[in-house]
């Protein structure tokens, strides 16, 4: 590099890189091109350090039962349930269905990243029952109400992250467990996902990505553009995912004693989800 040479800065580069994702992909709906020269471009994250943490589910039901109740139902619903910090922040009971066992992503627009993160995914076992817990221990609130308040006034009256980590590194550490952050959980969610069985198509829809990675012996435009969820494909997702965790907890588990997975009360079989999926409207206990 010369002195001649133009000197962007991060953010610079990467706002000319989506300004261009987002001409193509304009494109691409209208079937004017066949692919997007800038989809495949890896942009580092700002100040980011690579998150290589997982969990296995035996490892991932002791971190959650050091925790507090009101602590454990975020990294649950990060590692269980595939959520997002801000849509962890900002979910509301009306967008749970303890009945049906399904929470809705990224109903409120600042809990959004994409379009693809407002979606409806199936509550595994171990989540319905911490969620159901937490409604119950909270007072049955109504439907408004966020499902992970605040424990102290906050900006925006939000759940404060920052204390939450704070909170549960003691508590792990105190155990002498390895701490692990609210994406690395995500990236857990995307592990078991895999190593379950879930077909690519139906992980990216579920962990709400907008392209699914690159399968072989398929193009990535068959996978991105032309090839559709079935209703029953996430319902199949949730048997192979709860099927999956339930197996690897007995593997761990020593014998006669306890597999070390969290308390499940009222720990039935959610019912059937409907052939169609629409917005969780109200709650539906």
């Amino acid at each position: 590099m010369n002195d001649l040479t133009p000197k962007l800065s991060g953010s610079r580069v990467r706002s000319i890189v989506n300004a261009i994702r987002s001409l193509y992909r304009w494109a691409e709906d209208r079937d004017l091109v066949t692919n997007d020269p800038a989809a495949r471009v890896r942009l580092p994250a700002m100040n980011a350090k690579r998150r290589d943490r997982i969990a296995t589910p035996a490892e991932f039901a002791t971190l959650l039962t050091a925790l507090k109740e009101e602590d454990a139902l975020p990294y649950a619903l990060a590692g269980y349930g595939m959520g997002r910090r801000a849509q962890i922040q900002y979910l509301r009971w009306r967008d749970v269905d303890l009945d049906l066992g399904l929470v809705e992503w990224g109903v409120e627009e600042d809990a959004r990243k994409s379009v693809s993160a407002q979606r409806v995914i199936p509550a595994v076992k171990p989540l319905l029952a911490i969620l159901k817990q937490a409604w119950k221990a909270q007072g049955e609130p109504l439907g408004e109400a966020l499902v992970c308040p605040p424990l102290r006034i906050a900006e925006e009256g939000l759940l404060h992250t920052g204390g939450l980590a704070a909170r549960a590194k003691k508590a792990w550490e105190a155990k002498e467990l390895q701490p692990i952050g609210l994406h690395e959980c995500r990236h857990t969610a995307a592990t078991w996902l895999d190593a379950a069985g879930v077909s690519p198509k139906v992980a990216s829809v579920l962990m709400g990505h907008a392209t699914p990675e690159r399968q072989p012996g398929a193009a990535e435009i068959t996978l991105a553009r032309y090839t559709h969820v079935m209703p029953d494909a996430i319902e199949t997702a949730r048997a192979q995912l709860d099927g999956w965790i339930e197996s690897q907890l007995a593997v761990s588990a020593e014998p006669g004693e306890r597999s070390g997975r969290p308390s499940r009360p009222e720990e039935e079989t959610p019912r059937s989800i409907a052939t169609s999926f629409v917005p969780l409207a109200a709650n539906r206990f």
